[in-house]
């Protein structure tokens, strides 16, 4: 009975471990203003992306950036790259320029991880909303959290300074 409690207890430690904040953190680059990269990132969606396999230096420079990056997915559009990978079971989401260049990225977390000055500023917006889902994002000189707010039928999708201040929402 002793060995099988320590075996629980063991695979709780290891996933609690797991589901931790996210730990790298690389910047962005300093190239482009806070327009620049969201008129950039909007370029790319704006265009049908196509899967695209990176050339070594995207995969090297990706690699530097998020050490450990694994299930990684390429996209291209404007000549823009679109990541999604994994960093011990957390989603990531980066783009980069042709000359691999981070623009900005964001991975998941707990919405019970937010701020309270972020929690605070959504419970004044979105009064009896739940949250739903929570990304840390980091673009230019902004960043912040992006969070999904949920009443009923009712649901949007939410940006916020790491000071609370609302960036912009859109009903999801």
């Amino acid at each position: 009975m002793k060995t099988l409690s320590l075996f629980f207890l063991a695979c709780a430690t290891f996933f609690a471990c797991q589901h931790s904040e996210a730990n790298p953190a690389p910047a962005v680059t300093k190239k482009y203003t806070d327009l620049q990269i969201d008129s950039l990132t909007n370029s790319h969606r704006s265009v049908k992306s196509i899967d695209v396999v990176p050339s070594g230096e995207q995969t090297k420079q990706l690699l530097v950036d998020f050490p450990g990056a694994a299930d990684i997915d390429w996209e291209v559009g404007n000549n823009i790259y679109n990541v999604e990978f994994e960093i011990d079971w957390v989603d990531y989401e980066a783009w980069y320029d042709q000359n691999n260049n981070l623009l900005t990225y964001k991975y998941e977390i707990k919405p019970s991880k937010l701020p309270a000055v972020v929690v605070n500023a959504i419970n004044q917006k979105y009064p009896k909303y739940r949250i739903d889902d929570a990304d840390r994002f980091v673009k230019g000189s902004v960043s912040g959290y992006i969070v999904s707010v949920e009443k009923g039928k009712m649901e949007y999708k939410a940006s916020f300074k790491d000071d609370g201040t609302l960036l912009s929402e859109v009903v999801d």
